[in-house]
């Protein structure tokens, strides 16, 4: 119990700290103060001096490395449980999907897995049901790209969350995917608006895109859909116009050079070929 309050309160702690130094920033700016001269602020924009900027920034990134050495070090208390970040009805929806197209030629893709959570699930579901497709995780492991970040920040996105996503990396997702049923996921670290054709299967019978912002959804479709097997499913998650995603909105513009009306159910966006 003692071990557990202790991992609770070292991640509170650091998210307190975050939270504190984002609701410092100008509201104009993304938080923490820009990123060291590129799109997301600049440094005259800072309620703060220069030097007095440098250190804060500076400890917020140590703040972020030492979050991510909690998780991996504290990861047997934290991640007892599978780490799903899907609403339930959304996590029930995906796994029908998964069911639906088990006859679908193709791999089963997931792009923005975080930790694995939702995959370590759903792969131990589908070996329960005898379905031997690969199951591929995809994610920068580092949270939102800047430039996909400033795309949307531009057009009045401000959040918080800017930087919820970047405590992680492959080592504690194989870590969490491993423990919870997921070991035969396949894990690639990249953004799928810049990754390689060669890391992208040739034929995808189902996906879950989860990466929120209107770029990354976008150009996702655009790399992803052509690969679809006929029959084949493409669900995008936080299409609902809640909070601060951007989601609905690159799924919408795909849509339309397509031609096709948007389908929605329980908040996701869905696709399918055939």
């Amino acid at each position: 119990m003692w071990a557990l309050m202790s991992a609770n309160a070292a991640l509170n702690v650091t998210a307190t700290i975050k939270t504190a130094f984002d609701s410092m920033a100008p509201r104009h700016v993304s938080p923490i103060f820009g990123h060291l001269g590129n799109d997301r602020g600049s440094w005259h924009h800072s309620p703060f001096p220069g030097k007095f900027q440098f250190w804060l920034q500076w400890f917020f990134i140590k703040m972020v490395g030492l979050k991510l050495l909690a998780k991996a070090a504290l990861k047997p208390l934290i991640y007892r449980f599978p780490p799903i970040m899907l609403a339930p009805e959304r996590l029930m929806l995906w796994q029908q999907t998964l069911i639906e197209t088990m006859s679908v030629g193709g791999d089963v893709v997931e792009v923005g897995c975080y930790l694995g959570g939702t995959a370590a699930v759903s792969a131990r579901m589908m070996r329960n049901l005898g379905d031997d497709r690969q199951y591929r995780v995809y994610d920068t492991f580092s949270g939102f790209t800047d430039r996909h970040w400033a795309l949307d920040a531009a057009k009045g996105i401000f959040s918080g969350a800017r930087d919820d996503f970047s405590s992680n990396s492959p080592r504690l997702t194989r870590w969490v995917l491993d423990r919870h049923g997921g070991k035969n996921v396949e894990i690639h670290q990249g953004d799928i608006t810049s990754l390689p054709d060669s890391a992208l299967p040739a034929r995808i019978s189902a996906c879950l895109l989860d990466v929120d912002l209107t770029e990354p959804i976008y150009l996702g479709l655009k790399r992803l859909h052509p690969r679809l097997g006929d029959g084949g499913i493409i669900l995008i998650d936080d299409c609902d116009d809640k909070g601060w995603y951007r989601a609905k909105i690159g799924y919408e513009r795909y849509l339309a050079e397509l031609g096709k009306s948007p389908t929605y159910k329980y908040g996701m966006g869905i696709l399918r070929k055939g």
